[in-house]
């Protein structure tokens, strides 16, 4: 698919979006300080702080014994772990829900988020290989290969200046071109059928008045890291997707290429041996017991930082897979719409 348009429902503005799923893109503006960023995005709350009638206590109580609750729930289920003070302002403030899809290449990541896309309505995706830095700026590993796996290939503040604008404004930024759709993805596997009574369902859950905002899905194969701190806490949703190294390697060697910013990419021989993986279990194993990410999640700290990790049962079937991360995102939904005043 070459060229994807979603269109702002607020103000009618158009971004272009086109994706390839594994690679390489990036934004030329200039970096900004992330202190500076969240200055800004802290002032931009002020507004609705002083929204606030201060002269009516009762309704100031009610609505921060709601937002509170809304807080709890997110710091049990989803962790949205920034302070509180944040936490409230953004709470109220809040145009999208950001969801945050990772994992490592090839496991399905980019054929969910579109599944996902299909099912509920005022969804748009974004891709973190959106993020890239220009083909001459990916560093070289120690055998004189480009490691297009690893966080310093990344423009890690263009990417969480996105994800800040769509939360704040419920649209992909004006400045953001995406590249990713010029590289195809597979066939799902997923039944039509069973697509449209999720999607029905989807609308009969926003009919019945469930939160309808935007929702953002950003897919990319580091979004969870320790490294990736400040971008992992921006997301609200974060679903992580696992695969076996012998399914990993199949996928990824059966592509033919990658479209890049400056050119196309073509991994090289061994390039899942030697840097796709071991990236991978490096940036992930933190989340496993004994580091094996083939083994067993280490339940509280995925608790902790409020990643939903799919289930075993999930792996090689998109239909159980698409199942699980709806269920979770119409969870999502239902308690924010619970908890609203």
């Amino acid at each position: 698919m070459v060229g994807e348009i979603y269109r702002s429902q607020e103000d009618g503005r158009t971004a272009h979006c086109t994706r390839h799923p594994s690679r390489r893109s990036n934004m030329s503006r200039k970096n900004i300080f992330c202190d500076m960023r969240r200055m800004l995005l802290l002032s931009s709350y002020a507004p609705s702080l002083r929204s606030v009638a201060p002269t009516n206590h009762v309704s100031v109580s009610a609505s921060t014994s709601t937002n509170q609750q809304r807080l709890n729930f997110h710091d049990q289920h989803f962790n949205r772990p920034v302070n509180a003070k944040s936490r409230k302002t953004m709470a109220a403030s809040q145009k999208a829900v950001i969801v945050g899809i990772s994992g490592v290449s090839s496991s399905g990541k980019t054929t969910l988020a579109r599944l996902l896309r299909d099912i509920h309505p005022k969804t748009f995706i974004l891709h973190e290989d959106d993020f890239y830095k220009t083909d001459t700026e990916i560093p070289v590993n120690k055998d004189g290969v480009q490691d297009w796996d690893c966080l310093e290939s990344i423009n890690l503040p263009e990417l969480e200046k996105a994800l800040e604008h769509i939360k704040l404004h419920g649209t992909l930024p004006d400045w953001l071109e995406s590249k990713e759709d010029q590289n195809s993805v597979g066939e799902s596997g997923v039944v039509k059928e069973r697509i449209a009574e999720l999607k029905k369902e989807a609308h009969d859950l926003l009919s019945g008045g469930q939160r309808n905002v935007p929702i953002a899905i950003i897919d990319g194969f580091l979004l969870f890291s320790e490294e990736m701190k400040a971008v992992r806490e921006l997301f609200d949703i974060k679903l992580l997707l696992r695969t076996d190294y012998k399914t990993a390697k199949s996928r990824r060697e059966a592509r033919s290429g990658y479209v890049t910013l400056e050119g196309f990419w073509e991994d090289p021989p061994g390039y899942v041996d030697n840097v796709v993986w071991p990236n991978y279990v490096k940036d992930h194993a933190f989340l496993f017991e004994n580091g094996d990410v083939e083994g067993v999640v280490k339940q509280d700290v995925c608790r902790r930082l409020g990643i939903k990790v799919m289930p075993e049962e999930a792996q090689g079937n998109m239909t159980d897979c698409v199942e699980w991360a709806y269920g979770v995102l119409r969870e999502y939904l239902i308690h924010e719409a619970n908890q609203s005043p």
